[in-house]
């Protein structure tokens, strides 16, 4: 009979969260996943395993961007291992629905967790059905399950639960062994995501308040051999995060001030709160905003929080219902690491998942221990369960791709700018994709829309400077479909204005000044036009120098590497050119323009090496410049002067026939 509770819980979750798994990648996922060379191995050699080893070193294997860095081994170990399955079933690296899948075994385990600890805290099977099924049902998942990234948040909470279940089940079967599972699972949970810190804390509570009863005598002849492990592998952590210098880079950054942090989080606190009680109007980038100054805003949730804190602590302890009080204190306890440590993001849903599992519990001894035999009662805890699970799958439709995703959180908060940003990236990539020139220039200038609007609600350095050097590609973008020359020059003297205000701004932004360099390379064919052969070579050293500036500051810039190639080509220093077009391609697989780039280089190649007599060799460049093109086209069927090049290299290859 108990399979069944717990099977009913796992297909509740597959029914509601199965059509989830073709749902695209979205915004942390390119950076962390698609375009991070380090999770790319496709096998268990010699190599694989000594990446697979700099995991657990070097915290810059989490991003492909150096600057995104975080200490995420087991994370990261993760995305590897979806990477070489999808390779040997031959849906290639990048096929979203092995990432999801995993995403989705996480949540149903965390649910059978829940379950589990229900039954350990003395839940009936009543109980730990319910709390089973209000975790895997709540649309406070939807995050965690949907957003590939967001497997740091459900491992380290797997991690979390498994620990506490073992720390109890070690207790309630009399064998002392089992803590030490708990112990490796806390380790575990650090190698995932650093808010598990708190397990030890949580473990503490644990015995003072279910095991030891609030016996301190009998807590402390417990402390060397039950909880003194516990510290010590947070000991070792934090050695491990000092050392590698993730703790102190992460310290360093000056996001805000204590004051300012702690007004915040008491907004945040409210925000869980409804989050979890009322799961309706999410958004992956709610509309909340920093505080800075004790007003209306902070009391009001201040005075609530203590009342309701107070009131129910007050309540519990007279009463004796130490579990409970308990289940209240452990959610709080898991949000101090994010309460204490000021970050860049304020609030989001995916922080909310862990308390919520532990607020399922309780809700689920609760719910269970009233008059159930009434109709009424059962009626109102499926119609409920039914509700969320709807709730679940309307949200998971919000995530099928940026424009879904990010299009409601415009429309939800419209004055939050990293929504209009994200918005903007969707229509720049639709438009780079788009074969009509009318639907084309149409997302061109919502693009540009949405990077003017990010650009004027931020107040984060970052999000403006990414908003303006994303407007100023779209500026120049346009000008190849100005009507007149003019027009078309003066699109691209906004364009580089604003890279180099963006330049002005942070000197270190390499983005903008990959696109300053582009902007040189582009001037340097205008001359090359004119017949001014100085002046093109002048400009095309320039170009070169922007290009190495920005390798520099970011050596895995794959769009540094592909117009630096470019540059080179226009040198005609060829061999350069195609090393640097095939590092850009082994750094971004997916990018159809470097591989029609490449394509043509080799195409022209290929001529030379016919008019000097070498068929062979031109033979070898054309093979592989009609399959580089054809895989352009596939990846992206609008990709410039495409398919001409295409039809001109299947002439050639005729023609040596």
């Amino acid at each position: 009979m108990a399979r069944r509770w717990w099977l009913l819980v796992l297909a509740a979750g597959l029914v509601t969260w199965s059509g989830t798994l073709r749902n695209s990648f979205h915004y942390d996922d390119v950076h962390s996943i698609v375009d991070n060379i380090y999770v790319r191995i496709g096998g268990f050699d010699a190599g694989s395993l000594e990446l697979l080893q700099t995991y657990f070193a070097e915290p810059r294997t989490f991003s492909v961007d150096p600057e995104k860095g975080m200490y995420r081994p087991l994370l990261v170990t993760s995305y590897a291992l979806n990477h070489v399955l999808g390779v040997w079933l031959g849906l290639g690296g990048y096929h979203v629905v092995g990432y999801h899948v995993v995403n989705l075994a996480l949540h149903l385990s965390s649910a059978l967790l829940v379950c589990w600890l229900t039954s350990l805290l003395g839940g009936s099977r009543r109980a730990r059905l319910l709390a089973g099924l209000l975790f895997v049902l709540h649309p406070v998942a939807s995050e965690p399950v949907n957003y590939i990234s967001s497997r740091s948040e459900s491992l380290s909470v797997s991690f979390y639960l498994l620990g506490i279940c073992l720390f109890l089940y070690a207790e309630q079967v009399g064998r002392h062994r089992w803590c030490w599972g708990s112990w490796v699972a806390l380790a575990a949970g650090l190698l995932s995501k650093s808010t598990t810190i708190t397990l030890p804390a949580a473990l503490l509570l644990l015995d003072i308040f279910v095991i030891s009863r609030r016996d301190l005598s009998r807590l402390w002849r417990r402390l060397l051999s039950h909880h003194v492990p516990g510290w010590i592998v947070v000991g070792l952590y934090l050695a491990i995060v000092t050392g590698n210098g993730w703790l102190g880079r992460s310290l360093a950054q000056d996001v805000r001030g204590l004051w300012a942090q702690a007004l915040t989080q008491i907004k945040a606190a409210i925000y869980y709160l409804t989050l979890v009680t009322v799961p309706v109007h999410q958004s992956v980038e709610p509309q909340f905003t920093e505080q800075s100054v004790f007003a209306s805003q902070v009391a009001v949730p201040l005075l609530l929080l203590l009342s309701l804190g107070v009131g129910a602590t007050v309540w519990l302890v007279r009463g004796g219902h130490w579990r409970a009080l308990l289940l209240l204190c452990w959610p709080i306890l898991h949000l101090l690491p994010t309460v204490v440590v000021p970050l860049n993001v304020l609030v989001n849903e995916r922080r909310a998942y862990g308390p919520l599992a532990i607020l399922c519990v309780a809700a689920g001894m609760l719910l269970a221990s009233v008059r159930w035999r009434q109709p009424v009662v059962r009626v109102l805890a499926v119609v409920g369960c039914a509700v969320l699970g709807v709730l679940s799958y309307e949200r998971s439709l919000v995530w099928v791709d940026e424009f879904s995703l990010w299009g409601d959180a415009v429309r939800k908060a419209p004055q939050m700018s990293r929504a209009h940003l994200y918005l903007g990236n969707a229509h720049k990539d639709a438009a780079l994709h788009t074969v009509d020139p009318a639907s084309r220039n149409r997302h061109w200038q919502a693009a540009s829309s949405a990077y003017a609007t990010a650009y004027k609600e931020s107040r984060d350095l970052d999000l403006q400077l990414r908003a303006l050097n994303n407007r100023g590609s779209v500026h120049w973008t346009l000008s190849a479909t100005a009507v007149t020359e003019k027009e078309a020059r003066e699109e691209q003297t906004v364009a580089e204005e604003m890279w180099q205000a963006a330049v002005d701004r942070n000197p270190s932004y390499a983005d903008a000044i990959v696109n300053l360099g582009s902007a040189a390379l582009t001037s340097a064919r205008r001359a090359a036009k004119a017949g001014r052969v100085e002046e093109q070579r002048s400009l095309l050293a320039s170009s070169i120098e922007q290009y190495l500036k920005a390798l520099r500051l970011s050596p895995n810039h794959s769009q540094a590497h592909s117009n630096l190639a470019v540059a080179y080509q226009d040198l005609g220093e060829t061999e350069a050119a195609q090393r640097h077009y095939r590092h850009a391609l082994r750094l971004t697989p997916r990018d159809a323009l470097t591989r029609k780039n490449l394509a043509d280089l080799l195409y022209r190649l290929a001529l030379i090496d016919d008019v000097e007599g070498r068929a062979d060799a031109a033979r070898g460049r054309l093979v592989e410049a009609r399959t580089l093109i054809r895989q352009a086209l596939r990846l992206n069927p609008a990709v410039h002067t495409g398919p001409q090049l295409l039809q001109s290299i299947e002439s050639q290859l005729q023609a040596l026939q």
